[in-house]
């Protein structure tokens, strides 16, 4: 049983965009080579979220935690590209030709950490860049639940490889250890985290609307 935390209007907002991912979904599901390329780009956000992670602590000791939780996002990137070349065998890369429009989800990636980090204010830049993390990797790991549930829903087939189910179980984790460290520096953390949800579902509908082109 995968375990999510009652965040009431930060859920809705990650949910918000389901419907889109539906259309997105029956679009290209008898063409395995653009749902190749479509769960691929999904490995590559999470590739990005691994990569800025790393960045992001960089300067810090990290501890076991935060290693784990690195490792086990460059493990989501490689389980969804084994899932992508189960349609299309030729995705082997993030290149433009084996994902949907990258420089979309490099946009979408990109704002929504830049939102927030412009929204912050910390006495150093350090401690700006941890907090910023923490933020975003909330936002990141509610958007990750939201949609690959959606995406098992809408495939019957995705479904029954039960890799998405594991990839959920993770998140969860992520998401409920992050939230409990976020706790610990911000105590008005939901209240801000309620703003950068919004924005971050504008830039995820603007993302999912523009693959629907």
């Amino acid at each position: 049983m995968i375990l999510i935390p009652n965040l009431g209007i930060l859920q809705t907002n990650a949910h918000r965009s389901d419907s889109l991912v539906h259309r997105l979904f029956e679009k290209i599901s008898t063409d395995n080579s653009l749902l190749g390329r479509c769960i691929n780009s999904f490995s590559y956000l999470e590739y990005l979220g691994a990569r800025s992670l790393e960045s992001s602590f960089a300067n810090d000791k990290l501890c076991s935690q935060k290693m784990l939780h690195i490792l086990e996002e460059n493990r989501h990137a490689f389980l969804l590209r084994k899932l992508a070349q189960n349609f299309d065998k030729s995705v082997n890369s993030y290149s433009p030709k084996d994902t949907l429009n990258r420089d979309a989800f490099n946009t979408y990636f990109l704002c929504s950490i830049g939102y927030v980090h412009r929204n912050l204010t910390a006495r150093t830049i350090q401690i700006k860049n941890l907090t910023t993390a923490l933020y975003c990797t909330i936002l990141f790991e509610l958007r990750a639940i939201s949609l690959y549930s959606t995406i098992e829903l809408c495939s019957q087939k995705i479904k029954q490889m039960k890799i998405l189910n594991s990839i959920l179980r993770d998140e969860s984790i992520h998401l409920n250890n992050t939230l409990a460290e976020l706790n610990t520096i911000d105590h008005h953390g939901l209240e801000k985290l309620e703003k950068f949800s919004e924005v971050e579902n504008k830039n995820f509908t603007t993302l999912i609307l523009r693959l629907l082109k």
